[in-house]
């Protein structure tokens, strides 16, 4: 999300050359700056690091393989923001699906499922070990941010209302998208607190198609699901991702037909890694 990627490709003269692939992540100083160094880069290596390889534990001590990530591959640099360097996963056949078509069918079950997988560990984790990291828990969305969040709205609102007009039919959601981005922070904020007396899980907290990424088998179906992005991570309500994914990553035919049908399966598969 915040950052620069770029991808390194290794040879060795051993008798044996192979290309390695990798891919490494590096912090935007300026913007950096602008999220009054709250080291989202921190945020991520922590969960590569830590959090992931825990929840991947807890269904290897129960006899099931999953994965939920690439290989990350922990580095000392002399940025105060820290790298990520991880396994490229082109090499494996992993993609993204097309995110201006939309997830079809399978490909929302997949992403449902190792969702399920996700929160399933994650809440079962704080029960296993104790409360995540305030910087996990937290992730972004500090105190702060949400005021910088209220001062770019403001200047910014007035650009976004111009271009809604620029679309034929604007006229029908107009007055609602003004009052939406009127008060969006203020009913935003009350979103990212945990409910202590509710079922809590970590979010992604960037649940969309860009960070999903399937591996299909010879036939074109899909045989492996990854996130990649862990820095907008924090700790409540498994709504924010399911919801962000379903209406921002589904195809249009797909969301309208079956949105209910993907709410029960999603929870399905919670209770049953649960």
């Amino acid at each position: 999300m915040y950052g620069v990627i770029h991808y390194l490709l290794l040879f060795f003269l051993d008798g044996k050359s192979q290309p390695i692939s990798y891919m490494i992540k590096l912090p935007i100083d300026t913007l950096q700056n602008v999220l009054n160094n709250n080291n989202i880069f921190d945020t991520e290596s922590t969960m590569y690091k830590d959090v992931i390889p825990e929840m991947e534990k807890l269904y290897s001590d129960a006899g099931v393989e999953v994965k939920f990530s690439p290989q990350y591959y922990d580095i000392e640099t002399p940025s105060e923001c820290g790298v990520i360097l991880m396994e490229d996963l082109r090499p494996r056949n992993f993609k993204n699906a097309n995110r201006l078509e939309g997830f079809d069918m399978e490909h929302t079950k997949c992403a449902l499922k190792k969702l399920a997988q996700w929160h399933a560990a994650s809440a079962v984790r704080v029960e296993v070990k104790g409360e995540y990291p305030q910087k996990v828990c937290v992730g972004l969305f500090t105190e702060d941010f949400l005021k910088m969040m209220e001062q770019l709205g403001k200047s910014m609102t007035p650009l976004y209302l111009e271009c809604v007009r620029v679309y034929e039919g604007h006229e029908e959601y107009y007055d609602s998208l003004k009052r939406n981005r009127e008060n969006f922070v203020q009913e935003f904020a009350p979103l990212l607190k945990a409910d202590p007396n509710e079922f809590n899980v970590l979010n992604h907290g960037d649940f969309w198609a860009n960070n999903i990424m399937f591996q299909h088998d010879d036939a074109g179906k899909v045989k492996e699901t990854y996130f990649v992005d862990f820095q907008c991570v924090r700790y409540g309500s498994p709504v924010n991702d399911l919801y962000t994914v379903l209406l921002s990553s589904t195809s249009l035919d797909v969301k309208l037909k079956y949105f209910d049908y993907f709410v029960k399966y999603y929870h399905d598969n919670l209770i049953e890694c649960l």
